[in-house]
């Protein structure tokens, strides 16, 4: 079953989104944006949860190197060599 939807937006948005999708009609650009939500939301949560993952071994790993570098401090202090600045 076909609809006629009418929204009121400016020429520029429609510009917009025509561009974007690829679409030379309004109607179609509007029904291609429509259509691709739903897979932009899923793809966006699975960045997300990415960036998340990302960042937590991030974390992870900079305190290893900082738990390196203070062992490595104190075996230099143990033979008397000081400590060396590893920055």
């Amino acid at each position: 079953m076909k609809k006629i939807i009418q929204i009121d937006t400016d020429a520029a948005f429609v510009e917009f989104l025509k561009k974007s999708t690829g679409q030379k009609a309004a109607s179609k650009a509007f029904l291609y944006a429509a259509q691709s939500h739903s897979s932009n939301v899923d793809r966006i949560a699975h960045l997300e949860q990415q960036n998340a993952d990302l960042k937590a071994e991030n974390a992870r790993l900079y305190d290893v190197i900082n738990s390196i570098e203070h062992t490595y401090r104190e075996i230099q202090e143990v033979l008397g060599q000081g400590s060396l600045d590893l920055s």
